[in-house]
């Protein structure tokens, strides 16, 4: 008796649910706990705003055409999550209109990152993580603030090449940095 039960409720259950996912789109938020939306992945936003340094000069020497700190090939790790997440509260530091803020944020990037003298610009740029990681393309850049600095490391701590003349190389404008997808 218990398994005819089971066999006839369970698919019944089943199906119940599946509907009340599908119907679930109708919702604000698209769901209603415990039943959630089956087309989770069309209605995500496939557009992502991230901060980045355009650096113009670096150490005195210009940097011809202006790269991103990330593409410079001069510090052992540009990817650092330190690094980033500076670049990132510094982009919302000055939408917000924080001057105190920026300012530590700045000090903070020059003084670990960016030999003195040192040029750059803060950009604001929106990208879909798909196409970025595919060819590279940035839908839009957006230029927030320039940044001139006479402050900052007289070594780069962090530079490819140790020694007393590290931070003071030229550096050279690199290839985007990609990861390719596993084969």
């Amino acid at each position: 008796m218990a398994y005819r039960a089971l066999r006839r409720w369970l698919p019944r259950l089943f199906g119940a649910y599946l509907v009340a996912g599908f119907l679930a789109v109708s919702a604000p938020g698209f769901e209603v706990f415990p039943f959630f939306c089956w087309f989770l992945f069309p209605v995500a936003p496939n557009t992502v705003e991230r901060y980045a340094l355009v650096v113009e000069a670096w150490g005195g020497m210009p940097v011809t055409p202006p790269t991103t700190f990330q593409a410079l090939d001069v510090v052992e790790d540009p990817h650092a999550m330190d690094a980033w997440t500076s670049i990132q509260a510094l982009g919302r530091a000055v939408e917000a209109g924080d001057a105190d803020r920026v300012a530590r944020l700045r000090r903070r990037l020059e003084m670990n990152y960016l030999p003195a003298p040192s040029r750059y610009r803060l950009v604001r740029r929106t990208f879909d993580p798909l196409e970025r990681w595919r060819t590279g393309r940035i839908r839009s850049e957006q230029i927030l603030q320039t940044f001139a600095s006479d402050e900052g490391c007289a070594e780069v701590p962090w530079a490819r090449n140790a020694g007393p003349s590290a931070g003071r190389s030229t550096p050279k404008a690199a290839k985007p940095h990609r990861v390719r997808p596993p084969s």
